[in-house]
């Protein structure tokens, strides 16, 4: 008796290899690497990426010599396991700004200027818990 194996779709194969192909990861925002994050697991999942590994180096291409030095420890001896994570957590623990800090910008550091007063309430929002309501960010 003859064994009969499933037939591979190559189309589903050569989408999968042209998605990691196309793939381009963003300059990294050291600004708001939360923010940076989001986007780079989006196009992850959008080019098909799940792979811990393929994550790890995606973003080690995407940081800049500044950030890699700030990283150095995991990036040369990454774990075997958890890696992307291990980098998103070190990334995150040295660029992320404070709850404090985030804190103290909302209070001193905001200023309506000649800005539309929902203009400014967006950039306070940005600032803020996420549980926060906007009634609290107009009495400030």
């Amino acid at each position: 008796m003859s064994e009969t194996k499933p037939e591979v779709s190559h189309g589903v194969e050569q989408d999968s290899q042209i998605s990691r192909i196309a793939f381009k990861a963003p300059v990294f925002w050291k600004d708001d690497p939360e923010l940076w994050f989001f986007q780079e697991e989006s196009q992850f999942v959008t080019a098909g990426i799940s792979n811990d590994s393929t994550k790890f180096h995606e973003v080690v291409a995407a940081l800049n010599s500044n950030v890699l030095s700030c990283v150095r420890n995991i990036v040369r001896n990454s774990p075997l396991e958890n890696a992307y994570i291990a980098l998103k957590y070190r990334v995150l623990h040295q660029f992320a700004q404070s709850s404090s800090a985030r804190l103290n910008l909302l209070l001193k550091g905001l200023q309506l200027g000649d800005k539309h007063p929902s203009h400014l309430l967006g950039e306070m929002r940005n600032f803020t818990p996420a549980k926060m309501d906007d009634d609290i960010l107009q009495t400030l």
